[in-house]
Order: structure tokens, then sequence, then C-alpha cells
């Protein structure tokens, strides 16, 4: 099974068809659609918690993240009480260490969900400072994606090292581009990080004419790694890190 944790609704103007087609095209069974902060004008017209909420009701094979403008801890509390099984995309410009980014995890901390964050200067979180955070809350699972965080894979692997706490998700164009750089390097990052590496697509429908990133992020981990660690990055780790039964879970028909 496949387990992708890195969708959006409305993502570039794709219509709802079309993202569940993408999705089966690329034989994932279950998705996780991550809704905006309520903000779209950086997020790609991403709608925010409520529209991924009412998609989840409505369709298998779906599940939703919470959140909410930064600060806003009860829109994050009452989502998360309606099922979200985890918080983010978190995508808004403001260093690793900002209190703001603190409020989500303070949540996360609180209910023991994990957030996910796009790392990126101006468009999102920096990286430079997010040690800070990871100290001050050893307990609360991070997910890292996006442009910074793949382009200083240096930085993400001390960081992966370092804090047992931090997950990375491969999704997007700066996922794929940097796992494909070589080889034998993504082989071996592959193998030290394999139960805390998740698969996620994060890329539009691609008869749009734009590449479906996703397809072929799963291409690369269909060669270099084995069935142990692939079945780590697609499913495993994913279903055990938002406490997923599966066996109750329909996937996308």
């Amino acid at each position: 099974m496949r387990i992708d944790i890195h969708q959006h609704l409305n993502f570039l103007g794709r219509n709802d068809a079309a993202l569940i087609q993408h999705q089966k095209d690329m034989g994932i069974d279950l998705t996780v659609l991550l809704p905006s902060d309520g903000d779209d004008d950086l997020k790609a017209s991403v709608p925010g918690p409520e529209a991924a909420y009412q998609f989840v009701s409505a369709h298998d094979g779906f599940l939703f993240a919470a959140n909410a403008p930064p600060g806003d801890q009860e829109t994050l509390i009452a989502y998360i009480d309606k099922g979200a099984k985890l918080i983010g995309e978190i995508k808004f410009n403001a260093p690793g260490d900002s209190p703001d980014l603190w409020s989500y995890a303070e949540v996360a901390q609180q209910y023991d969900v994990p957030v996910l964050i796009h790392f990126e200067p101006i468009l999102g979180i920096t990286l430079d400072e997010f040690a800070t955070t990871l100290h001050r809350f050893p307990t609360v699972k991070f997910i890292g994606h996006a442009v910074q965080w793949w382009a200083q894979m240096d930085v993400t692997q001390m960081l992966l090292r370092e804090h047992p706490n931090l997950y990375a998700d491969v999704s997007a164009r700066s996922g794929h581009t940097a796992l494909s750089r070589d080889e034998e390097v993504t082989r071996n990052f592959f193998r030290e990080f394999q139960s805390r590496i998740l698969f996620g697509s994060d890329c539009s429908d691609p008869t749009s004419g734009r590449p479906c990133h996703g397809r072929d992020t799963l291409a690369l981990i269909e060669v270099l790694t084995d069935t142990k660690v692939r079945e780590a990055i697609t499913y495993d780790n994913a279903a055990h890190l938002l406490k997923l039964d599966m066996t109750v879970i329909a996937p996308i028909t």
C-alpha cells in the first residue's frame, strides 16, 4: 500500500476529480490533504481546513490536517477534534525559532500530532534557526519539506541525526531534484533515515503540462531501495506517525 502525506485541494486550480484521478494514477491508497491557514496569497489558491474537512467527509481514501493563522490555537484544536491527523502545512515568513511557530508546536505537543513545515526564506519558515525549536519541543514530531530543506541537505542531515523527533517529506520538485542529483548519496540517505522518511507528492495534475514529481519520486524510491526500506518510506512510517488503523480506513475508490 502507499500513503501520500502531502497533497492539496484546488492546487494551482486543479479540480477535485483531477486530484482523485491523479492519486489513483500514482497508485496511492491514502492521501493526506494539507490546507492553507486561510491566507491564500502565497499558497497556490489552496483553501483552508474547512474545505479539506468537508472533502474528507465525502470521499474515501483521504485524511486531512489542521491549519490556522499563527496564534489561532483554538481553530487548530477544533479541527484536531474533528479528526485532523497532523498540523500543516505551516507556510509563512518567519525564522525557525519564531514564537508564532511555537504556537503550532504547543498544540501539537498537547494533542500528540505532528507538524509539517515548509522551509523556504520569505515564502516559508527559515531552516537556519530551527534547531532551537527542536530543542524546545523534543516530544513533538516535526516534518521538514520544501526548498531550503532540500537545498541544504548538509544541515538537514545534521538535524535528522541529532533530533529523533524530526522527519523528512520527500515531496515536490525540491525533493525530487535533491534526491535525483546523486544516486549513491540518495541511496545512503534512504538507508540511514529509513524510519523517518515519508513519501509525499505535492504535485499538480500532470494533464496541466506540469511534471508529476510524485510519480518521478516513487520511481526513484523503487530503484534506490530494497523492499523493507521502500515499504517504510511509502507506507509504514506514515501509518505509524499518524497512528492509523488501516483495517478501518477505506482506500481511494
